[in-house]
């Protein structure tokens, strides 16, 4: 995976979660998370803050899953 993937990826998405991602590029979460970081320094990601998600520990779902970027160009 190569940076101009990642960002073509969430721009095509538009919202994101850290688990999609992993699956889609076949690589774990730190280094697509360092990639992301590139991006969010470009002004052209952020993250999701936490207190949008309403996660309630239920354990129904995968935790990346709740970790989202957002494409803001």
């Amino acid at each position: 995976m190569i940076l101009s993937e990642l960002k073509a990826y969430v721009r095509e998405h538009h919202i994101v979660n850290m688990y999609d991602l992993v699956t889609h590029f076949d690589t774990d979460a730190d280094t697509i998370r360092n990639m992301l970081n590139i991006l969010t320094r470009k002004g052209l990601v952020r993250k999701v803050q936490d207190a949008d998600i309403r996660c309630h520990m239920c354990v129904q779902c995968h935790m990346l899953a709740a970790e989202l970027y957002e494409w803001v160009e």
